[in-house]
């Protein structure tokens, strides 16, 4: 089970009936457990075996960042928000939680932030725990949304009515993502170095074959790929015996 990352930078605007004291905007979606990835998407890997598509429904959990500015013209500006998340399935309908709604928000935080100082930056815990599995052939989305509160008609209520403040982001399994190309280099050291061009991040597995026959790849062990940040390729150094392996064929596969 890999766990990816989500990412995507938004803002809280002003409603023109609330009082927007500080500017709120979400900056990472970071994965737990798991490295730093800017695909914009998040990949959850579904068992094919059952009918269903069972799902890891720990693959859902990940730490919202978010910063927070002061846009009032007084020396500081309060505001208290919250973090909203659903999960959204086919025709975008919200898809029903183990905590038996269509939803789960954080807890309420208060930000005050005073003119002329640097931003503050918050990390949000967001977990979502679908109450049953999911449906591998459906296209799932995860909603996040960040709310003020705000006076309304004397009553409080959390504002979240602009576009601005939420972002969706699209999950896939990784089988149904197409694999880059894979380009080989001859080196003088019996060896070859393999690369493929940045995309789409999944944590490609590499596989070789002497025939090509069916069934025949197997995972290469002990190789790693590295981001070559002059060319914005993954690169790895593959030794290779031509004595013993006068041919050898290589294919990049989803985890």
């Amino acid at each position: 089970m890999k766990f990816f990352v989500i990412v995507s930078i938004f803002a809280a605007t002003v409603f023109g009936y609330a009082v927007e004291l500080v500017t709120a905007s979400v900056t990472t979606g970071e994965r737990k457990n798991d490295s730093f990835f800017s695909s914009g998407s998040l990949f959850y890997s579904s068992d094919a075996a059952t009918e269903s598509g069972i799902v890891d429904q720990n693959a859902f959990k990940f730490i919202v960042g978010s910063t927070f500015v002061n846009k009032s013209t007084q020396t500081y500006g309060s505001n208290i928000f919250r973090v909203r998340a659903q999960l959204l399935g086919a025709s975008l309908a919200p898809v029903l939680l183990s905590n038996g709604k269509t939803f789960v928000l954080s807890s309420e935080f208060a930000i005050t932030h005073f003119t002329g100082t640097p931003a503050i930056t918050k990390n949000t815990n967001v977990t979502l725990t679908p109450a049953g599995a999911l449906l591998a052939s459906v296209d799932y989305v995860v909603r996040i949304t960040i709310e003020r509160s705000e006076l309304v008609n004397g009553a409080n209520a959390w504002v979240s009515g602009v576009a601005s403040m939420t972002d969706d982001f699209p999950i896939a399994d990784p089988t149904t993502v197409s694999s880059p190309q894979l380009k080989v280099e001859q080196l003088a050291n019996q060896s070859i170095r393999l690369s493929y061009a940045k995309q789409q991040i999944v944590s490609w597995k590499l596989q070789s074959s002497t025939t090509l026959t069916s069934g025949s790849f197997t995972d290469v062990t002990g190789v790693t790929f590295v981001l070559d940040e002059d060319t914005d390729r993954y690169e790895a150094n593959v030794p290779v015996n031509t004595s013993t392996q006068s041919k050898r064929f290589f294919r990049l596969v989803a985890p």
